[in-house]
């Protein structure tokens, strides 16, 4: 998901939710960005997980976590 841009976060301000995810690599780098929450409930990156150059930013009024 490399220079991903997502926008437009759900009805409780998630923009992805991969909970329960099984990956050996996750690559959120490179200009990902993401407007909303980025959830990973559960998930199991059994090798590499990278927010490298990513930017983050909770749900729109700042009422929940990135």
């Amino acid at each position: 998901m490399r220079s991903a841009h997502l926008v437009g976060p759900g009805r409780r301000g998630v923009t992805l939710a991969l909970d329960n995810a099984v990956a050996s690599t996750l690559d959120l780098s490179d200009g990902f960005i993401a407007n909303g929450t980025v959830r990973l409930r559960g998930a199991r990156i059994t090798d590499n997980l990278t927010f490298e150059g990513a930017v983050l930013n909770g749900p729109s009024g700042g009422d929940g976590p990135s």
